[in-house]
């Protein structure tokens, strides 16, 4: 009889609490929310109720918001009390949090529904998709108005931007370690960007586009995870996206897959969970992960390290098996350096010293210097023009002719170097790029010589000397040719270790699934 007295006049008092709450105590609308418990034979019956929040106009507001929550808190109790003519202490329960005490996107579950939010991430991981095709022509646009400096200054002020709106935020709950957290990730984004400008400064960009995407994915898994494999489950999301990212760029015109991009994407995802966890430690996330937990991980790094074993077999010789037997993957040509998406290779020389990749083995190099040196000597004096570089790269492809093509890299390296050498007037630039050039003079002569002798590129004995009188010798060298190529392992290791790693991971999310129920059935 109590019980139904409570439930049949619940609904009446939730209708007119909030201006109940409104004239005693003089508030307005802040998100002050409370949670109404009935306890009945059968489970419980909850009803929400979001009344009108602590927001005074006093300058401590977060000691004001504290008293008055309680004070709201003891006078629904009594009133509902009475109403039911029960007990307060004995039949009702009510949960009362501040939801203006922090930082109202990480310390609340989010107000939106389940598929709103998941519609954010997935928007922007078509538009990062979207815009493979268009994004060369927007880097060349702001190199050219710009200069290549704008990437890298985008880049440090959106970090540091990012690490301010995340401190002003949490102002309530400061403490020396997440200021520290905040602002020391901050600086290594920058100082990861400039080390991205000696080579290809718009590369900094990922560091914006999958830290925004690592944010969207924590406010979409928020929903369901509340326990700290949340982190973990955004970075390995992310990652499995910025490798599904430069699959669109293999099949792209004009763009290449790289795995160096997808270890800047994990970069970039990585360092925002750190941030969160760190730095803004948010209050709705909490405890370590329980089994279902664990066991989504497994599922979760199982799909992601699937796929990415997919993508290192996928090797030149089975691109040209399925692309011509599978309708519609004609295009795909992996005679074109674009459409080659991963190479195995050999590594050559003395690490200690200077060391160079190559499709070939020792062997291999020895052989294809003495047969093809005659013959291909004049192509080599005929395209040496840069103009006509992507004409050489048509007709002698790595598939097609190996060795005249990384002889022609090195070439084009060592003279681009020497070229920008001969810039600087002194200093350590000058002597590294002289570095660099004297190297893959040295590489091109000690294994492409035979070629190197008959074509008119040769480098003359003084220019040998003065590349080794200015440069700076004394670190080891490894040639940038042909730098992704994977030495380690070849493909058959790739994929027994792969394969035993997503077998690992499927046979722990059935551990964790077993165990899941049997805490549910005891």
């Amino acid at each position: 009889m109590i019980y139904k007295k409570m439930t049949d006049r619940l609904p009446r008092f939730c209708k007119y609490a909030t201006p109940m709450v409104r004239t005693k105590f003089g508030l307005k609308a802040r998100g002050l929310s409370h949670r109404i418990v009935i306890p009945n034979h059968e489970g419980s019956g909850q009803f929400d109720l979001t009344l009108a929040g602590a927001s005074a106009a006093t300058k401590n507001r977060a000691k004001v918001n504290t008293a008055l929550r309680f004070d709201v808190r003891f006078f629904l109790i009594t009133t509902l009390a009475k109403l039911t003519s029960t007990q307060s202490d004995q039949m009702i329960y009510l949960d009362t949090r501040d939801e203006t005490a922090g930082f109202f996107m990480f310390d609340s579950a989010p107000k939106e529904r389940e598929a709103l939010s998941w519609a954010f991430p997935v928007f922007w991981s078509a538009l990062l998709f979207a815009t493979v095709p268009h994004v060369r022509d927007g880097v060349n646009f702001i190199r050219e108005h710009l200069g290549s400096g704008f990437f890298t200054f985008f880049v440090a002020v959106s970090a540091f931007l990012a690490a301010a709106a995340a401190l002003y935020a949490t102002r309530q709950r400061w403490s020396l370690a997440s200021c520290a957290w905040l602002l020391g990730l901050a600086a290594l984004v920058v100082y990861l960007s400039f080390d991205l400008a000696k080579g290809s400064a718009e590369e900094a960009i990922h560091y914006v586009q999958y830290g925004m995407l690592s944010f969207l994915l924590f406010r979409a898994f928020s929903h369901r995870i509340r326990d700290y494999s949340i982190y973990v489950a955004v970075t390995v999301t992310g990652t499995f996206l910025g490798m599904v990212d430069e699959t669109v760029q293999w099949l792209t015109s004009g763009r290449y897959f790289d795995l160096r991009d997808i270890w800047l994407n994990f970069k970039a995802v990585a360092l925002v969970q750190i941030g969160l966890a760190a730095g803004i430690q948010p209050k709705l996330i909490s405890g370590f992960p329980g089994w279902e937990s664990l066991r989504r991980l497994c599922l979760l790094g199982a799909v992601s390290v699937g796929y990415l074993g997919f993508c290192l077999q996928n090797t030149p010789d089975r691109i040209i098996r399925y692309a011509h037997s599978v309708p519609g993957l004609g295009f795909i040509d992996p005679n074109q350096d674009q459409h080659i998406m991963v190479e195995y290779g050999h590594l050559h020389g003395n690490p200690d010293t200077v060391s160079f990749r190559s499709r070939m083995t020792g062997e291999e190099l020895r052989r294809s210097a003495a047969f093809q040196a005659e013959g291909n000597a004049p192509n080599i004096d005929h395209y040496n023009e840069r103009e006509k570089h992507e004409k050489f790269m048509d007709i002698y492809s790595p598939l097609a002719n190996p060795f005249l093509y990384e002889a022609r890299i090195h070439q084009l390296r060592r003279d681009v170097y020497l070229k920008r050498a001969m810039k600087h007037e002194a200093g350590a630039e000058r002597a590294e790029y002289f570095a660099t050039a004297y190297w893959e003079n040295y590489i091109l002569e000690k294994n492409f010589g035979d070629l190197l002798h008959e074509s008119s590129l040769r480098w003359s004995p003084e220019q040998k000397a003065k590349a080794r009188t200015e440069a700076d010798l004394s670190e080891p060298y490894e040639s940038g040719v042909s730098r992704h190529l994977i030495v380690n392992y070849s493909p058959r290791q790739t994929a027994l270790i792969f394969s035993g790693m997503v077998a690992a991971l499927l046979f722990g999310a059935f551990i964790c699934r077993r165990a899941s129920q049997t805490t549910l059935a005891t």
